[in-house]
């Protein structure tokens, strides 16, 4: 028996949804700066629904146990980022961890009611 998992493994949840590729901000650390190579756009409710769907697939399975809705966009720049926080929230359920990564920049005292 090796330490390492045969590849490929089964897909058993999903990790993260990416809302948007844009950001506020220009940090060096990050893989934005000075720039990466891919358009900077926010994700279509089309795309948001497959993502979901999927989402809702592994909760009925029993192995989606988080969902974290962050990646190298900043989230809160989608016009619809509290309506799709809401829609992922209602699909994982409350026992879940909803995870959100923000650079904090939009949460305001609105947003964080919200």
């Amino acid at each position: 028996m090796t330490p390492f998992t045969a590849y490929p493994r089964p897909v058993r949840d999903i990790h993260q949804i990416e809302f948007s590729t844009r950001c506020n901000l220009r940090c060096v650390y990050c893989p934005h700066f000075p720039e990466l190579p891919r358009t900077k756009e926010d994700m279509t409710e089309e795309t948001f629904a497959a993502a979901l769907d999927l989402v809702r697939f592994y909760v009925r399975q029993g192995t989606q146990t988080e969902l974290s809705l962050t990646g190298i966009g900043e989230a809160m720049l989608h016009e619809r980022f509290v309506e799709y926080a809401t829609r992922a929230r209602d699909v994982i359920g409350p026992q879940r961890h909803l995870i959100i990564t923000t650079n904090g920049l939009l949460l305001d005292d609105k947003m964080a009611a919200a």
